[in-house]
């Protein structure tokens, strides 16, 4: 009775324990057109395109959007670390879990190493997720822990829907 108990008390810990989501990076530069630090999620295929266009705002004529190899439905997240003052910047994003309904996505700065030569040049550096999800009419929760430069505490960002984010 009592190793039956352990057992399940055992699954039930298990049920808690976050699990490793498969993801795909759509699209990453150093370029994008939002301009700021932002964490935006798109849900719908229409939403995507409109990210998409904000991204490359600045590009004529605009890419066409890429799409995931998808082979289940999912969101996009965009992940932007906002201006950068010469070249050498990236987001790399590590791994993404899932607990209790909730995407944790573990991502970090890439800097130019140090004493490296850089272009002086203003750039935007992202990068574009494809999380799967096949709960259309609700929106996941995401947040990002996103590790600075230099390895110092990662800041928590939300993930805000393209509907409720603004560029202003």
């Amino acid at each position: 009775m009592i190793a039956s108990w352990l057992v399940f008390l055992g699954l039930v810990a298990m049920s808690k324990a976050p699990m490793t989501v498969p993801y795909q990076i759509v699209e990453e530069g150093a370029h994008s057109g939002i301009t700021r630090q932002a964490v935006v999620l798109a849900t719908t295929p229409e939403a995507w395109h409109e990210l998409f266009r904000r991204i490359h705002k600045n590009q004529m004529p605009l890419p066409v959007p890429p799409e995931p190899q998808k082979s289940e439905p999912g969101v996009y997240l965009y992940i932007g670390l906002g201006t950068r003052n010469t070249s050498g910047y990236a987001v790399k994003v590590s791994r993404v879990e899932m607990k209790e309904g909730r995407f944790t996505v573990y991502a970090a700065e890439e800097c130019p190493p140090e004493g490296s030569a850089t272009l002086q040049v203003i750039t935007h550096p992202y990068v574009v997720l494809y999380l799967p999800w096949d709960a259309p009419d609700v929106t996941p929760e995401v947040e990002v822990l996103l590790t600075p430069c230099h390895g110092q505490h990662p800041d928590t960002l939300k993930a805000l829907p393209l509907e409720q984010w603004t560029t202003k």
